[in-house]
């Protein structure tokens, strides 16, 4: 391990003076270096752009996956790389409980016969609503996630993702605005 204590120096003595000129210009006391325009408007809307993606992804999950507890055990689970156990849903579930009492009730009695068609109903729609899920979840979730924000995944296209530059050179833009900045003042000081 090199540890060089003359970069230690230099990169704490650019980060105070960063920190001072930041300070100065929140209080009004120094002049802002002002971004370009564009640049400052491309910001906001991939900033903005950016936010209503994560509002709809999180939605999304909660619509496809309501029970919390549910929704943290398969995110463990892909953070596991293990296979999410197939659960149950509730149509199908319901349907279980309406052949149950239908066999118990009798199945020839006209409420048991009703129990059983309304139960072969409620399974098509619990296997409807698990279709549903896993082809919302790889069609939908998955592009998204690995598309927009994320670092870009192996099987996508090899660019980087079109809003993830403006919101990573955010920062970058931010540090050079502070060091312009605090260079003007020094120089003006001078």
């Amino acid at each position: 391990m090199d540890f060089n204590m003359k970069k230690l120096a230099s990169d704490a003595g650019i980060f105070f003076t960063r920190a001072v000129q930041f300070t100065e210009e929140k209080f009004g006391q120094a002049e802002k270096t002002e971004l370009d325009a564009h640049f400052e408007n491309l910001l906001a809307r991939a900033d903005s752009t950016k936010n209503w993606t994560e509002k709809i992804l999180r939605q999304t999950e909660v619509l496809l996956q309501p029970n919390p507890s549910a929704r943290v055990e398969e995110f463990l689970y892909e953070k596991l790389d293990r296979k999410v156990p197939s659960r149950v849903t509730n149509g199908e579930l319901l349907a279980q409980y309406m052949a149950e009492a239908a066999s118990e009730l009798g199945p020839t009695t006209p409420y048991g016969k009703t129990l059983i068609k309304v139960a072969e109903a409620e399974k098509r729609l619990g296997a409807a609503e698990r279709d549903f899920i896993h082809t919302a979840s790889i069609n939908f979730l998955t592009p998204l996630l690995l598309t927009w924000f994320w670092s870009p995944h192996p099987a996508c296209a090899p660019s980087t993702p079109v809003l993830l530059t403006p919101l990573r050179t955010e920062g970058l833009a931010a540090s050079s605005a502070l060091n312009t900045s605090a260079c003007r003042g020094s120089a003006q000081r001078a």
